[in-house]
């Protein structure tokens, strides 16, 4: 079975319950995967789309990694059905397209609601599909992991400069 999809698939998809989750998906972490657990526990199918890199706006450096190998960490979680590139910024042409039952986001789009998930919400209740948000109460994401890595990499910087100079 393939699992990379592409938008002509998304028509062939025919199953009682799809959801769809969509991001950038750039540094896979706990966050991440307890999202899409839960929103695979709402779907019979789960599919993913992935921002392109050259429309991820998420800061200089970043995506830290490219769409090929986001892709595939995401294929490697047993929740993740499909998983394809949006091939825009936002996921409104993969939504009209596949007209999924569910469109799930994490609890941070409650709080941040971007006019690209304002379009999305949107474009899923035009067809009367429904828009869920995961509950996680550990909030994690990939702006708070950056920072830790950071500050661990100036600990240990200090800590490394302090053993150098006092020999």
């Amino acid at each position: 079975m393939r699992r990379i999809l592409t938008f002509s698939d998304l028509e062939t998809i025919n199953t009682p319950a799809v959801g769809l989750c969509h991001g950038v998906f750039d540094i896979l972490h706990y966050g991440h995967v307890r999202h899409l657990q839960w929103a695979k526990a709402q779907c019979d199918v789960l599919v993913v789309s992935v921002t392109p890199d050259k429309y991820v706006d998420k800061g200089p450096g970043r995506p830290i990694f490219p769409l090929e190998t986001r892709i595939r960490m995401l294929l490697a979680l047993r929740c993740v059905d499909y998983v394809l590139s949006s091939e825009s910024a936002d996921a409104v042409k993969v939504i009209d397209t596949l007209k999924p039952d569910y469109y799930i986001k994490g609890p941070d789009a409650i709080l941040h609601p971007t006019p690209a998930l304002q379009r999305e919400i949107r474009a899923v209740e035009a067809y009367g599909g429904t828009v869920l948000y995961s509950d996680d109460s550990e909030e994690y994401h990939t702006t708070w992991v950056l920072e830790r890595i950071k500050r661990a990499l100036l600990t240990s910087e200090k800590s490394c400069s302090t053993s150098t100079t006092g020999s």
